[in-house]
């Protein structure tokens, strides 16, 4: 048996050992621990923050006339390489096991950041293409009232028509995806709502329609305008802008219903419920793991 002095130094020394070894977990290990996460947090926030801001801007367009969609493309392929980025880093890394849930949550934020932006392929595609048109029509409306401003509209008919034929034949080379027919009947009825409102118009001023070269030919024998007449032909056209509004302001209306059932809207939701809990998760981990003194 062991003496009793014995088996007092073998305690003491055990003792000894556990105390150190607990302090040293205290003051290195949890350290370490807490550190690790917080290098993991780190990146994550970063692949949220990048995520976020490229979504915010592909989500925007859908809030934006149509002829300021030109953007629309770049703004999903920002969005696409925010989501690879974020995927390569997470891909790359070994959390710890603190941070192993918000990892897992973050890989699906992604996921689901991806199935959002095939769902708006087809839409940027569309959206891109046409928003070439309505912008011409803008600028056609623009060189329009500045020509009535100016009195001499009457004389810029004939550019003004020809202008509303090339918008035309832009607009028929554009192949429309069938959830988008009900935008593209609205447009069409606008750009020959134009033409039937200029094709009136010169009729008034005595400009003849049809090509260049046929209006061409007898340009020369035309008298200028009378001022009865420039204001008459300001008349017929002065409601085109008002018109148009009218149409955008119905293609805005289209545009929300088709975000909902093209399953945008319910992507969207279903994108900020996984936000938002994995934002509940790093606020919690900070506050775990927060680095005091550092």
């Amino acid at each position: 048996m062991l003496s009793r002095n014995l088996l007092m130094r073998v305690c003491t020394l055990t003792v000894a050992v556990v105390t150190t070894l607990v302090l040293a977990f205290s003051s290195g290990g949890c350290g370490s621990i807490a550190k690790k996460v917080q290098e993991h947090l780190t990146l994550v926030k970063g692949i949220i923050s990048d995520f976020q801001e490229a979504e915010k801007e592909l989500n925007n367009h859908w809030n934006l006339g149509l002829a300021e969609q030109k953007d629309i493309g770049d703004s999903l392929d920002s969005f696409r390489k925010a989501i690879a980025k974020g995927e390569d880093k997470i891909d790359e890394v070994d959390p710890p096991e603190p941070c192993r849930e918000v990892h897992r949550e973050t890989g699906r934020l992604l996921s689901r950041g991806r199935e959002l932006a095939m769902l708006m392929s087809e839409s940027c595609d569309y959206l891109e293409s046409v928003s070439s048109v309505a912008s011409s029509i803008e600028d056609l409306l623009g060189k329009m009232n500045a020509l009535i401003e100016k009195n001499e509209i009457a004389v810029g008919l004939p550019d003004l028509f020809e202008e509303s034929d090339k918008i035309y034949d832009n607009f028929a080379s554009i192949v429309t995806p069938a959830e988008f027919q009900s935008i593209r009947e609205e447009l069409e009825k606008f750009i020959e709502e134009i033409r039937d409102h200029l094709t009136k118009a010169m009729k008034t001023a005595g400009i003849q329609t049809g090509t260049t070269e046929e209006r061409g030919s007898v340009a020369e024998e035309q008298e200028e305008p009378s001022s009865s007449v420039t204001k008459a032909v300001g008349r017929i056209l002065d409601d085109l802008p008002e018109i148009w509004g009218q149409v955008a302001g119905r293609i805005a209306v289209l545009m929300n219903d088709l975000r909902v059932s093209s399953g945008v809207a319910a992507k969207q939701i279903e994108i900020d419920n996984v936000l938002s809990n994995v934002n509940a998760m790093i606020s919690e981990l900070d506050k775990r793991y927060a680095l005091h003194g550092k």
